[in-house]
């Protein structure tokens, strides 16, 4: 087991790198484009502006990314009912049974009652889906770690920046057009993007080593 677990850590910290080395690729472009562009000065503003939803979109992807590679590594260890830790297997049945939809009929209590019999006679297999919502809020990315029994993101460090990031991406994607977006927004939108990626990276790795996905 310990050298599937040192496999398996190897594995983690390589397949989370390579999301992210892409994505860092790809945030270097977004900010170089405008910069090295002959385009005149308001076409400049115009992508640096519609730069903010995509540096948001990248570290919205590499969470549901991060979480799916989790779940394959947390799968190969062949984690039981009786060691998995009930955060995870919370999660689980929530992706696949859908805990919180209301049944106020006894025919579909039956058949959740039925759906979990069969659950629980199953081997356990994590769903690595996520409920981003599609807004990956502080609040949100929280709710997510909780969900995996990991460490949250620092409120001191990571609130303020990520509503700063998602508020931006939501007024630009719902069409406001009265927002200043200069250099110095987008210098720190994206590295607010890649703080995010790399703190969910060290957290996910840290909670494999630890083993806080058992009891």
């Amino acid at each position: 087991m310990d050298e599937l677990l040192l496999k398996l850590e190897n594995e983690l910290s390589e397949e989370l790198d390579k999301e992210i080395e892409w994505r860092v690729y790809e945030i270097a472009i977004l900010k170089k484009t405008p910069l090295i562009s002959t385009i005149k000065q308001s076409n400049k503003e115009i992508l640096y502006k519609h730069s903010i939803p995509a540096f948001y979109a990248l570290w919205e992807g590499f969470v549901s990314k991060a979480f799916e590679i989790y779940a394959n590594k947390l799968n190969r260890l062949s984690l039981t009912f009786d060691n998995i830790h009930p955060n995870i297997l919370t999660h689980d049945l929530d992706m696949k049974k859908s805990l919180k939809d209301g049944r106020t009929g006894l025919d579909k209590q039956i058949e959740l009652a039925l759906d979990l019999k069969k659950y629980f006679e199953q081997d356990i297999v994590i769903s690595g889906n996520v409920p981003t919502k599609s807004n990956v809020s502080f609040r949100t990315i929280n709710n997510i770690l909780i969900r995996f029994n990991l460490e949250k993101f620092n409120k001191a460090k990571f609130e303020f920046r990520m509503q700063k990031l998602l508020k931006y991406r939501n007024d630009i994607a719902h069409g406001e057009n009265s927002l200043n977006v200069d250099s110095d927004v987008i210098g720190e939108t994206s590295e607010t993007s890649l703080l995010c990626m790399y703190e969910l990276r060290d957290i996910i790795e840290k909670g494999f080593k630890e083993k806080t996905y058992l009891k």
